[in-house]
């Protein structure tokens, strides 16, 4: 499959499905996609594979789709990055709604290994990993953080065994505002690992997943849920209400308060205005959302 352009529709009784509409960039293996596919159809998803990431411009369609994921683990190794325009695309889609799921080795990727996702980077909610990874069988997510969707229908843990393409999982670190969901078993150091990582990123989400997913995970019946459970948290955005920072579903004092962390710290999802930079401009921008409300 490497080398095609085109985007490969697999989804079936897409008008009966409750779940939400995924975007699936191609894991380059028949075999692991369609496994993907049948994953997510099986908890009433509907799933279209799409371009590599390494092929990712931007070109496939993201009108209606409600949730990228962004696969880096059969192919990891085949480019060197994503294409400009297709991370601008990406960090278009996310910030006026739409949801992005990466495995790795997406973010190892970004670190000071290699240095790839430079524009993507400040959409993940991870810090970049460096060289800092494991080869280790089996792994151990625990929840870290009590969540309706993201916990839903699983155990306080999950053990699986990972599916290893030259490793198996990479050590993410949330970043400040970011939540850790699930802590993994991978400690390196003093420095705790976390197997699922997420937030908002202006109207939409973002998740980062430690591990390298393919047909060993995508067959483990409490992995596929964490996976549609990630898919259905990160289309949760709050597309149309930008001034629900908190993703509650509406605009209160919560939201102004994160506003202004963000704004004091000058992180980029107080960048409200355009022209870049965050100065009174997002404040009086944020302000009027604010009064909208969703």
């Amino acid at each position: 499959m490497r080398g095609t352009s085109a985007v490969i529709a697999l989804a079936a009784f897409a008008a009966l499905a409750p779940g939400a509409n995924v975007l699936v960039l191609t894991t380059s293996d028949l075999t692991i996609d369609s496994q993907w596919v049948a994953s997510l159809m099986a908890s009433g998803h509907t799933v279209t594979i799409g371009q590599a990431w390494g092929e990712f411009d931007g070109s496939d369609p993201l009108a209606g789709i409600d949730v990228v994921v962004l696969t880096g683990s059969f192919n990891w190794n085949s480019w060197s990055d994503m294409p400009s325009a297709g991370q601008t695309a990406l960090v278009d889609y996310v910030a006026n709604g739409g949801g992005l799921i990466t495995t790795e080795w997406t973010m190892w990727r970004g670190g000071d290994a290699v240095s790839s996702f430079a524009i993507l980077e400040p959409v993940l909610p991870s810090e970049p990993t460096g060289y800092v990874f494991r080869t280790v069988s089996p792994v151990t997510y625990t929840i870290a953080l009590a969540d309706p969707v993201m916990n839903a229908g699983l155990p306080s843990s999950i053990t699986f065994d990972p599916d290893s393409f030259s490793g198996t999982e990479s050590l993410l670190v949330p970043k400040p505002g970011a939540i850790g969901f699930f802590s993994s078993d991978f400690v390196s150091g003093s420095v705790q690992g976390y197997g699922v990582v997420g937030w908002d990123y202006f109207a939409g989400r973002s998740v980062n997943i430690s591990t390298c997913v393919g047909t060993l995970q995508l067959a483990h019946s409490d992995f596929s849920q964490l996976l549609s459970n990630a898919v259905e948290w990160a289309a949760g955005g709050v597309a149309g209400c930008p001034a629900d920072l908190t993703g509650e579903g509406d605009v209160n004092t919560n939201d102004f308060f994160r506003f202004l962390a963000y704004y004091q710290a000058q992180d980029p999802r107080a960048d409200f205005s355009p022209g870049g930079g965050i100065n009174t401009n997002d404040f009086f921008a944020f302000l009027a959302a604010y009064q909208a409300g969703c």
